[in-house]
Formats: structure tokens, sequence, C-alpha cells
């Protein structure tokens, strides 16, 4: 594994949740803020994804629903909990909880087994994160225990990402071809848009 993208993909991450922060205190509704950054992203994806749209879209039904379910709290829970008065420290301790969902949902749903050293490493994670990120560390604020639990959702949505992605992959479905499918695909667009106005 080449561990500077790994760092790199970790920091950018993080980035994503600091500059959605930024956004809101500028002005930026929370549609702005949820939509416009993540249509940039899928436009710089378009030339290397379009040969994969017609592949993607005979997958089965029940599979393309729950990767559209995972991209909208992932959107959601990166972003909406920003305007709750939840830090931004708070929501990437919440969302990088995703490593215990993953395990979990292979564990329960898929049967597998799954080595103790997984589990060790998973609970000295989120020490770590804790201890790093420090979220509790601000006194006297107030919170909104939605967006804290929209934050917690996200990090489920990112386990099914995840698990949906490794079917694409699977299948060749190059990364380019599902970052541009996560964020731009027509049924993600019109079930999400649909969404965000009722929140909004």
């Amino acid at each position: 594994m080449n561990y500077f993208y790994l760092i790199l993909a970790g920091i950018l991450s993080g980035g994503i949740v600091f500059g959605g922060k930024i956004l809101s205190v500028l002005g930026a509704s929370p549609f702005e803020v949820m939509f416009y950054p993540n249509l940039i992203g899928a436009l710089l994806a378009l030339p290397f994804s379009w040969r994969y749209w017609g592949r993607i879209s005979r997958f089965p039904p029940a599979l393309n629903l729950l990767f559209i379910f995972a991209v909208f709290v992932i959107i959601v829970g990166q972003y909406l909990p920003l305007f709750m008065n939840v830090s931004v420290t708070l929501v990437l301790l919440l969302l990088y909880l995703q490593p215990v969902w993953t395990i979990l949902i292979e564990h329960f749903y898929y049967r597998r087994p799954v080595p103790v050293r997984n589990w060790y490493l998973v609970g000295a994670m989120v020490a770590g994160l804790i201890l790093l990120i420090n979220p509790f560390g601000e006194k006297n604020i107030r919170f909104s225990w939605l967006g804290v639990g929209l934050a917690l959702l996200g990090g489920i949505g990112m386990s099914l990402w995840i698990l949906v992605t490794q079917y694409f992959s699977r299948h060749n479905i190059k990364p380019a071809a599902t970052y541009f499918c996560t964020y731009f695909m027509p049924r993600c667009r019109s079930f999400s848009c649909g969404w965000w106005q009722r929140i909004i």
C-alpha cells in the first residue's frame, strides 16, 4: 500500500468538512455547500467515467438504491450538522467511526469471521481519534443532538458506500466512474435534491 496516498486521502476527506464549515460561515446555504463542491469534482471525473454508465445501470436495482441511500446520508452527515452548531472536530470523529460499522456489517450481515486483531486495531484507532481530535474540548457549547445523529449516520453511510463500491470494483468499474456516479448519477441527483429541499 502507498501510505502517501492514504494520508493524502485522509487530509482531503477532513478538508471537505472543514471547507464546508468555512462556506457556511461565509453565508452559503446547506444546498450550496452540499451540491456545488461535489458537482465540481464530478465534472472533473466525467471524461474518465462515461464509458461505464451503461454497465452500472444494469446492476440490480436494489444495489443502486442502496448506493444512492449511502451517498445521500454521507452528504447530509458531512455538511448539515455544521449548520446545527456541531463542531467540525466532532463531525469528523463521528464520520471516522466508519471502520466500526464496516466490521459490524461484515460480521453480522455477511456472517464473515472478524479476527480479534481487527477489533483491537479499530478500538485503538477510535481512541487515537478521540485523543487527537479532542471533540469534547470546547466547553459551554450547546449543539444539536439531531446534528450529532446525522453525522453518525454519515459514518454508517460511508460503510455502506465502501461495501457497494467493492462490488463495483469486482465488476471492473473504475474509481473515477464510481466517483462520478456518487455525485452526479441521475438517480442520486433526483433523490438527494428532493430531500434537500425538504430539509432546507
